[in-house]
């Protein structure tokens, strides 16, 4: 494996002031779709919690101002050799990633 495949980012995915951790897992080729697990660290006890929900999502990034975490599905090429993408807005629900919105976007 190569090690950049194992790429470690560390931000608040949920919004309560502790940095949780995203550890990559996969990385595709093209429109690099990056998947992982989303470990968050409860602030007040310090315990690790695996949301096996979010290794669905690619490429997540989280958004403080909406306090939502966005994240891509790759269509590929169209016949004009653009990327048509589809981006998620994803919110925490029960403490659960859920989808909440989704974008369809054209990438020249």
């Amino acid at each position: 494996s190569h090690p950049i495949q194992f790429d470690i980012k560390y931000d608040d995915y949920n919004f309560d002031g502790q940095k949780d951790i995203y550890l990559q897992l996969s990385a595709s080729n093209g429109w690099s779709l990056s998947y992982g697990h989303l470990i968050i660290i409860d602030p007040k006890s310090n315990k690790l919690l695996l949301h096996k929900e979010a290794s669905e999502f690619a490429n997540m990034k989280p958004n403080p101002k909406t306090k939502s975490v966005e994240s891509e599905i790759s269509h590929g090429r169209n016949m004009k050799g653009e990327y048509e993408l589809s981006i998620l807005t994803n919110k925490w629900i029960n403490e659960n990633l859920v989808t909440k919105k989704k974008k369809e976007i054209t990438i020249k």
